[in-house]
């Protein structure tokens, strides 16, 4: 049996405050009014995607290393950057892909920041260890989820 569809969601705290990754299959207006009720800082949505609880895990896991308390984040640049990749696509028509294939997409940008990682050595900058470690846990990750879907399937 499939895990329920649902909604992930980036929420941030204030205007410059961490950033909660989480995961709904409720209307995400009344998720974020109830978690307002609870906090002196205005919240504000960001970005929401199609997923699951898995997909709330993976991003999690990419980026533990940021993590301030439970499912809060800090706002790195990497962080940011998805939140925009995911907020630009809302925008653009598509047909709903599966939750496996979100799961890809989020590692593809995994890749796309050991990309960033190689083309910013190349030209001599300094790399934020941090961000080297999650890319690296990203690889991990999806590695893992290959050979897993290799066995099973």
């Amino acid at each position: 049996m499939s895990r329920p569809l649902g909604i992930v969601y980036f929420i941030r705290c204030g205007d410059s405050g961490p950033i909660k990754i989480g995961y709904t299959a409720k209307p995400i207006n009344g998720r974020l009014n109830g978690m307002q009720c609870g906090n002196p800082e205005p919240l504000h949505l960001l970005a929401t995607m199609p997923g699951d609880r898995g997909l709330e895990q993976s991003l999690h896991e990419l980026f533990a290393v940021h993590r301030q308390a439970r499912e809060w984040f800090r706002a790195t640049p990497e962080l940011l950057w998805l939140i925009d990749e995911l907020a630009r696509d809302a925008y653009a028509p598509r047909t709903p892909e599966p939750v496996h294939g979100l799961r890809e997409r989020i590692y593809g940008l995994g890749r796309d920041m050991v990309n960033r990682m190689r083309a910013a050595q190349q030209a001599s900058q300094q790399i934020d260890p941090e961000v080297e470690e999650i890319v690296r846990a990203s690889i991990r990750s999806s590695r893992q989820m290959r050979r897993r879907r290799a066995a099973a399937g």
